[in-house]
């Protein structure tokens, strides 16, 4: 089946109501932008009621690590996600391709399937490439969410950045691993996170086999982070937006999430209960919900597994 076998215009003029059928199986699609491949994985959904959902992922995330989330999702409309250049089974990227070259490949990307407009959502290094994507081709957008995203590095990511160099020039790579794991996670003495010590496992053995058999790309990564800007000062859209993280995040603590919220006109903010910065592995049907209610402009007070939700 072709992408353009699946009438997108229809899912996304489709009634808010209603129950929706299975989706479509999944379709991968490899794409080149300016001589670099990358792909995206499209869960089409004929009947849906919301406009399509596109997920960018963490720098430690490809296209089918949204599978469980995906599977919820894609009841209520077309979701879409992605190996940008430099991640997955993308093309190596050079660091000097920061996020304008990355948000351009998003906007590819929509080109190429012929979707108009969107609900983007971004998730930790995802979460600056699509602010950069808001700000630029805010013609894409209906609405847009930011996952554990912040608008500076964290000094907690520079250190680990730092150790990894020293780290890898000694072959220690477990001890790589080890401390990358503890960089994403929030310590267990903070509170209780759901699904900590699964996602632990996961992360270091993700962590260990990128200090290992994908080195070259996670250290090109780690230099576009440190080499570019994450947010520039530039005008961004007024469109319903959500900014949330896990309420034990320490990566990007919830006041510096609360900052991006801060910037949009119709914002709102809040924190999942029982999570950290890796909140959609944690909490992935939480995670779900939250996003469809708000894609389907549905997001409430009252949600057992959030905290209060505030109205920038």
């Amino acid at each position: 089946m072709s992408v353009r076998s699946v009438s997108c215009r229809d899912a996304v003029d489709a009634p808010l109501s209603g129950a929706s059928p299975a989706p479509c199986a999944p379709v991968d699609r490899n794409l080149r932008l300016d001589g670099f491949r990358y792909s995206c994985r499209i869960v089409a959904q004929p009947s849906a009621r919301v406009r399509p959902v596109v997920i960018l992922g963490g720098s430690e995330q490809d296209k089918s690590s949204w599978a469980p989330q995906t599977k919820l999702l894609s009841s209520l409309g077309t979701v879409v996600t992605v190996d940008l250049p430099g991640y997955g089974d993308a093309d190596f990227l050079p660091a000097r391709h920061g996020p304008d070259f990355l948000a351009g490949a998003v906007a590819h990307m929509l080109g190429e399937l012929r979707l108009e407009r969107v609900n983007l959502v971004g998730v930790c290094y995802g979460g600056m490439v699509a602010l950069r994507f808001a700000q630029r081709y805010p013609r894409f957008l209906d609405r847009l969410a930011l996952v554990g995203t912040r608008l500076t590095i964290p000094a907690a990511f520079a250190e680990m950045a730092r150790q990894f160099e020293e780290l890898r020039a000694r072959a220690e790579h477990e001890r790589i691993a080890a401390i990358m794991v503890e960089t994403f996670m929030s310590p267990p003495t903070l509170g209780r996170v759901r699904r900590r010590a699964a996602v632990s496992r996961l992360l270091y053995r993700q962590f260990l086999r990128r200090a290992t058999q994908e080195a070259e790309a996670a250290v090109e990564n780690i230099a576009r982070l440190l080499g570019h800007d994450v947010y520039r000062p530039l005008p961004v859209p007024d469109v319903p937006m959500l900014a949330v993280t896990g309420e034990f995040d320490t990566l990007c603590a919830p006041s510096t999430v609360r900052e991006v919220a801060g910037l949009f006109p119709s914002a709102s903010f809040t924190t999942v209960r029982e999570a950290d910065h890796l909140m959609p592995l944690e909490r992935p049907a939480e995670f779900a919900d939250l996003i469809g209610r708000f894609c389907a402009g549905r997001l409430g007070d009252g949600l057992p597994y959030c905290n209060a939700v505030e109205r920038h």
